[in-house]
């Protein structure tokens, strides 16, 4: 089982589909969070819901255990606490991060979040210290479908040059 992840904004659910079209079973977490009956708390409305993600990883194991039906790839920016093996990790420029969370209409404190979110490398951290591998993409410039083609020659094992290496670190004085 292999993790896409990713800051919000970084295009996980778009490629999801089109992984879907290529042919891979792809899985929300969200919808997994759900289907396991995961503790999930919100402290106040308009907050974001928090999920204890060792309870999320326990139970997935424990759902996954015995699956022998080829690659399944878990989507979401929680993913990668879902026992998969390894993690695909979506990135974007913080600039352009920001206008994608824009138009989905979020509040400028949400959008900081993220954006700063993804500047600090959180998700990859997580991601690392979560599963046995880590590939970063920067999908800032390429369509969907082919950051869709490259996670493809990831999951298949394929030694190319893909677009990583992703680091904002001169971006953090704009956003803090």
């Amino acid at each position: 089982m292999i993790a896409l992840t990713g800051t919000p904004g970084t295009g996980k659910t778009t490629v999801a589909a089109e992984l879907n079209r290529l042919g891979y079973v792809t899985v929300s977490v969200d919808g997994l969070i759900e289907e396991l009956g995961i503790r999930r708390s919100r402290r106040t409305e308009g907050e974001a819901i928090e999920v204890d993600t060792a309870d999320l990883r326990e139970k997935a194991l424990k759902h996954w255990k015995g699956f022998e039906g080829g690659t399944v790839v878990v989507t979401g920016h929680l993913s990668h606490f879902a026992g998969a093996t390894g993690s695909v990790v979506l990135r974007c420029h913080p600039q352009v991060l920001e206008k994608r969370l824009s138009r989905r209409g979020w509040d400028r404190e949400k959008i900081l979040e993220n954006v700063r979110a993804e500047v600090m490398d959180v998700v990859l951290i997580e991601a690392v210290e979560s599963t046995g591998w880590v590939q970063e993409i920067d999908n800032t410039h390429l369509e969907p479908s082919g950051t869709a083609a490259v996670v493809s020659g990831i999951i298949k094992g394929e030694k190319n040059n893909y677009p990583v290496k992703s680091r904002w670190a001169g971006e953090l004085e704009k956003w803090f």
